[in-house]
């Protein structure tokens, strides 16, 4: 039912669940809603608007630990650069003239 990896715990795609009503069956959309690609998505959307974002911005916005956190940010490493030290330090777009 759950599967374990590189984006955390997520549900089973292949899961089908029968609800017994004329509806038709629920089944796990990858994804979908605040799954990794759609947290990552937002961040860098953000961060191309000109936003400076931390890391406890995006676990505040989607509700996440500080080690999936931490895991989206690791993914989208080609698209920002940390700027700064410490807790002082921000997330930023990589900008294209590099």
């Amino acid at each position: 039912m759950i599967i374990t990896g590189k984006a955390g715990y997520q549900i089973n795609a292949a899961l089908i669940v029968e609800n017994g009503s004329d509806l038709p069956p629920a089944t796990a959309v990858e994804d979908g809603g605040d799954g990794p690609e759609s947290r990552r998505r937002w961040f860098v959307d953000e961060l191309k608007k000109g936003r400076k974002l931390r890391r406890s911005d995006l676990e505040n916005r989607f509700g996440i630990s500080i080690a999936t956190a931490k895991r989206d940010i690791a993914d989208l490493d080609a698209d920002i650069e940390f700027v700064g030290t410490g807790k002082a330090g921000y997330y930023a777009a990589v900008s294209s003239q590099k």
